[in-house]
């Protein structure tokens, strides 16, 4: 210890009466180098919110939750730079103040826990505090050891043997503070503070480890504590660390029941707590060989050497060399393995009770895996093949079930969870995901030896393939939903433009030619309109007066006042309008000139009708006024008065038998026409979905009968589904899985997607609860699949 040259901070010269005393060079290096990485993870972080926000505002099932994801992305830059500066300069600060920092320690005034400054409620400033309390410790769960010796060494240069480790320099606890305190102005909701809680693990916290080791390679190059490691173990003063060198530090005592109550599964557990649920009351866990009844005994323990030659001897066999230690399910038996190739109790042979453990936690992780219903029988196949080199890896490395980052973890964790999607092919077509799955197992099995670097090469390797893949699958998912959308929106259109149709050809005897023009040339008029500017614009205003004046214009009311007048004033107006319409929407050329010169007749066939009315009005006029002077002439004349009145008024008779003649036939063409339209509504719902004008969606096909009580838990079930999530549908026998792209409110319309982003299914509530009902329908859990497996180990130990 005392051979470090290093002058320890209390022992450095002060330049002056009341100047801080200045810092060993290797502090500084220390502090820069913390300052640089931790600045160039932040900026990874605010590049990639934005996208992680607006996924999230694009699965939102209200606008209201839309705006405040859009609201905190808005945010979030705004105080991009506030939050750089308060992180950074935290960790400057724990490099130049460590014993102020431990004194605000004892006195509970900088505990990172304390964040109340983010004025949340309650009940959500205590989801903040567990989100923070569990990222903490998964930070020390991932670098227990190498934190362990960090705070050795800085404590030594520091001369502060008895500092507390959540003081020193760039601890988890003080780079969360500064992050939270960073976030203090935000005004986000709950939600969207933890995704950027959780996209702060995700991208700054996860380098840590990696900083810790090139802070401790730091300081050992300036010979601070150059041999501690060894040291320790010669020493054995940490047998803590001997027994569990990744178990985390100030990790929480664990429970008699086993695991602690402050430890997350998808940090990793403490091993020493799963131990403890192998062996309740102190006894040892049995072999899981059926055919033998073999205990691991400590007096002739297998070379852990031998363990690892006999596993890899076996690691690239086929299928069918594992057979007979392997299960229904492919779940292979390692203590039999072990036994028939090293000999068992005759040879008076077992593993180490460490090793022994290892073995059943990682036995009991594949039967989990392997009876899962989420992963169909071909990924199951696959991944059956990584028992062996996993098994391998928790021998090796101890970290395998405390380091939630563990890359053979993460592997198995990012292969299920691409697999969740994965459909058979047809035959004959390539299976990009299947091959590239293979190929990796492949350079697992034939490469893998001890050197469990392989499987950080090798997720690198997967998820940069699977995040292609996730890309491509985006983009067509994006045009099937914006696609599925404007569908949505052409059918609302088109609904609207035949009620506004329908009720004008119901209020009037329209003629066939009002009728045709309007169901197939105006309506798309209308749909477009629609779709452009919306029904409360004035465009879609003016096209739905149009409806109503051409219905008037082509069968006027003869006894309205001036209706002549009004129509001879209409007609030019309603003309141009039309012609504008058509022009808009691209008509026919010849089909337009068609329908205005039809029209045009139709309009001087009303006009005379009108005008006819006018003349029987008038002539009725003029015989009366002449009647009333006949009966001022004198008595002498009346005889001859008498004889030619009645001519007149013959006349007049013969005229309006005439003109009653006349608007007998009219009013009974408008009865035919009016016939006609009834007819035509009647037709409209037998009506196939696509015709040229109008597109019809008929009644049953809106609000088919509903089968299943309103308060079925079915109907509570499809209430929950969300954007995003997966499913299986089993139709003729066979199973397809699709995922949930868009719902469409408006139309209840349920778009489901393959991986691939093409459209698969298109379903509504009421079939969904139906099938549902039936079973031919099932949400898949898309978790990570090692931290369900684990959590389902935890709870089966614990019964």
């Amino acid at each position: 210890m005392s051979s470090a040259k290093v002058v320890g901070i209390h022992g450095a010269k002060t330049h002056g009466s009341g100047q801080a005393k200045a810092l060993p060079e290797v502090v500084l290096k220390l502090r820069d180098h913390s300052k640089e990485r931790i600045r160039t993870a932040l900026v990874e972080l605010f590049n990639s919110a934005d996208d992680a926000l607006f996924a999230m505002a694009d699965k939102a099932e209200s606008n209201v939750e839309q705006t405040t994801y859009f609201e905190a992305m808005r945010e979030l830059r705004l105080q991009r730079k506030s939050i750089v500066i308060a992180t950074v300069g935290a960790i400057i600060r724990s490099f130049n103040d460590v014993p102020s920092a431990q004194v605000r320690l004892e006195s509970g005034s900088d505990k990172p826990q304390s964040i109340d400054d983010l004025s949340l409620v309650d009940d959500e400033k205590l989801e903040f505090d567990v989100a923070i309390e569990g990222m903490v410790q998964r930070v020390r769960g991932a670098a227990s050891d190498t934190l362990e010796s960090l705070a050795a060494r800085l404590k030594h240069v520091y001369e502060l043997p008895n500092a507390d480790d959540q003081a020193l320099p760039v601890s988890p606890e003080i780079l969360c503070k500064g992050f939270v305190d960073g976030c203090a102005e935000l005004e986000s909701d709950i939600r969207a503070k933890l995704v950027v809680l959780k996209l702060f693990e995700r991208y700054v916290l996860s380098e840590m480890p990696k900083v810790y080791q090139e802070l401790n390679a730091a300081l050992i190059q300036h010979k601070v504590l150059p041999d501690l490691s060894s040291k320790r173990a010669q020493s054995g003063t940490n047998p803590k660390a001997s027994q569990n060198s990744d178990a985390p530090s100030g990790g929480g005592l664990a429970t008699s029941s086993g695991v602690s109550a402050d430890e997350s599964v998808s940090g990793g557990v403490n091993l020493e707590s799963l131990r403890q649920l192998l062996h309740p009351q102190g006894t040892r866990m049995p072999s899981q060989s059926a055919a033998s009844s073999t205990t691991f005994s400590r007096q002739a323990e297998y070379a852990q050497q031998d363990i690892l030659n006999t596993l890899s001897l076996f690691q690239s066999c086929a299928n069918d060399a594992l057979e007979q230690y392997a299960s229904e399910n492919r779940a292979i038996d390692f203590n039999a393995l072990l036994v028939s190739r090293l000999g068992g109790a005759e040879s008076n042979k077992a593993c180490s009770e460490l090793d022994g453990d290892m073995i059943n936690l990682v036995s009991m992780l594949f039967e989990f895996i392997l009876d899962d219903r989420q992963l169909q029988a071909q990924m199951k196949a696959l991944i059956s093949r990584l028992q062996i080199p996993i098994l391998k890896v928790a021998l090796l490395d101890k970290s395998f079930f405390s380091k939630g980052g563990h890359p053979a973890r993460k592997l198995l964790n990012e292969i299920a969870s691409a697999a969740i999607g994965w459909n058979a092919p047809k035959e004959g077509r390539r299976d990009r995901f299947k091959e590239k799955l293979e190929s990796i197992i492949e350079t697992i099995s034939n490469d893998f030896v001890d050197d469990v670097r392989i499987f950080d090469r090798l997720l690198n390797e997967f998820e940069a393939f699977a995040e292609a893949e996730h890309r491509r699958g985006l983009l067509v998912e994006q045009r099937t939903k914006d696609s599925e959308r404007g569908k949505a929106a052409a059918d609302e259109a088109r609904r609207s433009a035949q009620l506004v149709i329908n009720q004008a050809i119901s209020e009037r005897a329209v003629p066939d030619l009002g009728v045709e023009l309007l169901r197939d040339a105006w309506s798309k008029v209308l749909v477009f309109r629609y779709l452009r500017e919306g029904d409360d614009s004035a465009s879609w205003e003016d096209a739905t007066s149009f409806v109503s004046e051409l219905a008037w214009s082509l069968c006027p009311d003869p006894k309205e006042p001036e209706a002549r007048a009004k129509l001879l004033k209409l007609i030019p107006n309603l003309v141009s309008r039309c012609r504008k319409g058509f022009e808009e929407i691209s008509f026919d050329d010849v089909r337009a000139r068609g329908f205005l010169k039809r029209l045009e007749d139709q309009h001087v066939l009303s006009l005379q009708a009108l005008q006819q009315q006018v003349d029987l009005q008038e002539s009725a006029v003029l015989a009366a006024e002449k009647s009333a002077r006949s009966a001022a002439e004198t008595t002498s004349d009346v005889l001859s008065a008498m004889d030619d009145q009645n001519d007149e008024v013959s006349e007049l008779v013969r005229s309006t038998l005439d003109l009653e003649d006349d608007f007998k036939q009219l009013q009974e063409a408008c009865e035919l026409a009016n016939e006609k339209s009834e007819n035509i509504e009647t037709t409209h719902a037998d009506m196939p979905k696509k015709q040229e004008g109008i597109v019809l969606v008929p009644e049953q096909e809106q609000a088919e009968q509903q089968t299943l009580a309103d308060d079925s838990p079915f109907f509570q079930q499809v209430d929950r589904f969300v954007v995003g999530c997966w499913f299986e549908f089993v139709k003729d026998g066979k199973t397809e899985r699709c995922k949930l792209a868009a719902l469409i409110k408006a139309s209840d319309k349920y778009i489901f997607v393959n991986r691939s982003g093409v459209k698969v299914a298109e379903k509504n509530r009421n079939e969904l609860a139906e099938d549902l009902s039936r079973g031919v329908l099932q949400s898949l859990n898309d978790g990570l699949l090692f931290d369900r497996a684990l959590e389902s180990i935890i709870t089966n130990l614990r019964g």
